[in-house]
């Protein structure tokens, strides 16, 4: 159980960290944009880490597919797709503009966490 709240606890500060960066660096794209996709993938990593204890490598490789899967859905306009492109609170989650460069951010994200899982909290926390 210590372990999973060290996750919980990292998630939580992530979704924190988020809210600050939406808050203060809201005009600032390269903090929100960039540092902000690179954070909300260790958040997600954290968050699902904490319910289920899959292997890192697994855990990153679902993490990145989701993170791909939802920047290709906004290519393809997914939130109007489906008819929220009304809803600020889906346009916000799903996002609506794809970037290359969000992809790159994902992927920071997750060989961040992997490294840190991997190295630090895995041998750590037992």
């Amino acid at each position: 159980m210590k372990k999973r709240l060290v996750y919980l606890y990292m998630a939580l500060f992530c979704f924190a960290m988020c809210a600050v960066i939406v808050y203060f660096f809201s005009d600032l794209l390269f903090i929100r944009g960039f540092i902000g996709d690179v954070l909300v993938t260790i958040l997600l990593y954290c968050f699902i880490k904490f319910f289920v204890d899959i292997r890192p490598f697994k855990m990153s490789a679902l993490i990145l597919l989701i993170s791909y899967t939802v920047e290709i859905l906004q290519y393809f306009k997914f939130v109007e797709w489906i008819g929220l492109g009304d809803s600020r609170i889906a346009r916000v989650v799903f996002g609506t503009v794809f970037d290359l460069k969000d992809l790159v951010a994902y992927t920071i994200g997750v060989i961040i966490i992997y490294l840190l899982d991997k190295r630090v909290l895995d041998k750590k926390i037992r």
